[in-house]
């Protein structure tokens, strides 16, 4: 995350981070995104009555750029399908995952100073 919180924030403070992400990260939720048995990355979904939310979804450096992200998303667009639940994320106004998003068909539905509230009606 850091490449995407300094575009959107500024200068890295490694204490402010670690301490934001543990107040913020429920570590039992998150799925271990895992290639050939080596873990590439995190997903965390939640269930809601009215819709999936994608907290959070994170590749590593070295595994960005080959699909990994396009086919976890496209396992939660089928999950949204089944569920008949509408798939909603926020994403850093800077993040280079917008453009991923509104290939894979999540429009824009708010927005903050920060983030972009993104939303996809099941299929």
């Amino acid at each position: 995350m850091r490449p995407s919180v300094e575009r959107q924030f500024g200068p890295w403070d490694e204490k402010f981070q670690r301490e934001l992400f543990e107040s913020n990260t429920d570590a039992s939720a998150h799925d271990i995104i895992e290639v050939d048995g080596t873990p590439a990355g995190c997903q965390w979904v939640r269930k809601h009555a009215n819709a999936l939310e994608l907290v959070r979804i994170h590749v590593l450096p070295e595994h960005q750029g080959s699909g990994i992200g396009t086919w976890c998303i496209e396992r939660l667009i089928e999950r949204s399908a089944a569920s008949g639940l509408p798939i909603r994320l926020q994403v850093f106004r800077t993040s280079r995952a917008q453009s991923l998003y509104q290939a894979l068909g999540f429009q824009t539905v708010g927005s903050s100073e920060t983030h972009l509230i993104m939303e996809r009606a099941p299929a």
